[in-house]
């Protein structure tokens, strides 16, 4: 699935790229992002980080809502639950938080770390142009990926 470039905005008006709050795809199938309400058609699963209680969340099939704060460590119980998410989702993921450039980027890295690839392929995978994740949230995942990546 490719996003387009724009997007109607359902206030009215177009979303440009910018406005897409980090938007990408970092692997096939997986996407990583920030606030993405008026575009999450097209996935299979949200992983909401960013604690949105949103009506437009009853159009997938899976959701995890789950909330903490940038800057702290990823929940290892959180992790485990978006593994199991993503091994049985049927199509597209989106992992979001508030600018897809923390929160969702960790937990997007370990994910990758966990399907075999290497930290410098992961990290390039999932980094954007708009700087790096949050360094104590990001390290954290480290741990839970020595414990379950060989």
């Amino acid at each position: 699935m490719k996003y387009p470039r724009t997007v109607p905005d359902p206030v009215g008006g177009q979303l440009s790229e910018s406005t897409l709050w980090n938007l990408r795809e970092v692997a096939p199938g997986l996407y990583v992002g920030g606030q993405v309400t008026p575009i999450h058609d097209g996935f299979d699963t949200v992983i909401d980080l960013a604690g949105q209680d949103d009506p437009s969340y009853k159009k997938f099939r899976k959701v995890l809502h789950w909330t903490f704060t940038d800057g702290l460590p990823v929940p290892e119980p959180l992790l485990d639950a978006v593994w199991d998410l993503l091994q049985k989702a049927q199509g597209p993921v989106l992992i979001h938080c508030a600018e897809g450039r923390s929160r969702s980027v960790s937990v997007a890295y370990a994910m990758l770390r966990r399907q075999g690839q290497d930290h410098e392929a992961a990290y390039a995978a999932v980094c954007s142009t708009h700087g790096p994740p949050v360094p104590t949230t990001f390290n954290s995942v480290h741990e839970w990926v020595n414990h379950h990546v060989p």
